[in-house]
């Protein structure tokens, strides 16, 4: 099996509205959609880590996509929705600018990034699905929810040490 095929596999995946482009996470990573609400910032953070939310007593780091991946910060309108995904029991929000299906993708629809996209997607996007006349850029989660722990290990404070 190719690395493609290991991060981004044939499935089905929820695909999303980002900066004008159409992108796509597997179906089976995402935990829930919420509408935009307040978040509490994180002194110190990177540009593209919003805040945090209280998501039924767990705190989930907000991770602006579009900045993430420098194509602008989202700005928040009445589609702009909080994709609630989940790796290796890491819960991680991706703030987007609107939802937009459920895409059943085949292996055969499945190109690799570095040949559609080459260094710009490095990481980030694990491959580019061709689907009719659609370019769906298919996102690796594990990557995602990794950048925004390493960057929280970093900003982190012990309540014990801060008593």
């Amino acid at each position: 099996m190719s690395d493609v095929q290991d991060a981004c596999s044939a499935g089905q995946y929820l695909s999303f509205q980002l900066a004008g482009s159409a992108c796509a996470v597997p179906i089976r990573s995402v935990r829930e959609i919420r509408i935009w609400e307040a978040l509490t910032a994180i002194p110190q953070a990177p540009h593209w880590l919003r805040g945090v939310l209280n998501l039924r007593g767990s705190v989930v780091p907000v991770m602006d996509l579009r900045a993430h991946m420098e194509l602008g910060a989202v700005e928040v309108g009445r589609a702009t929705v909080i994709l609630i995904v989940e790796h290796a029991e890491h819960l991680l929000g991706l703030l987007v600018d609107a939802v937009s299906d459920v895409e059943d993708i085949t292996c055969e629809q499945i190109s690799s990034a570095s040949e559609a996209a080459g260094a710009l997607a490095a990481g980030t996007v694990c491959g580019i699905a061709l689907l009719d006349e659609r370019v769906l850029m298919l996102l690796d989660v594990a990557v995602l929810v990794v950048a925004v722990d390493e960057r929280l290990i970093g900003t982190s404070v012990s309540c014990a040490a801060a008593a």
